[in-house]
């Protein structure tokens, strides 16, 4: 299932989100950096390897977390046709409101 989500303007790199989150936290500016795929594939793949030999819940959990963040990383989740864009809050707004108020999950 895709769900259309998101606000008004331009779609942010990670880096940028990240930077956005510790502003709104109040936070120092975060030393972040680009990972090539190709580490993400090596780590997801290696730790699917080791779990797939030993077994263990731990390395099964691991190599599971590799993989959804490698699929959320390089997976193109973003629109720009504005005729797909809603909403009023932009996400750095987004952030700001999160950070005061909080989040409630379901």
């Amino acid at each position: 299932q895709i769900w259309t989500i998101g606000g008004p303007g331009r779609p942010f790199t990670k880096i940028e989100q990240g930077r956005m989150m510790a502003a709104a936290a109040g936070r120092p500016e975060p030393e972040l950096t680009a990972v090539p795929r190709g580490v993400l594939d090596a780590v997801a793949d290696g730790l699917a390897f080791v779990a797939r030999v030993t077994r263990l819940p731990q390395v099964e959990d691991a190599a599971e977390v590799a993989r959804i963040l490698r699929y959320y990383a390089t997976e193109d989740m973003v629109t720009t046709d504005p005729d797909e864009q809603y909403g009023r809050d932009t996400l750095d707004e987004f952030y700001a409101r999160v950070a005061v108020e909080g989040r409630e999950y379901d």
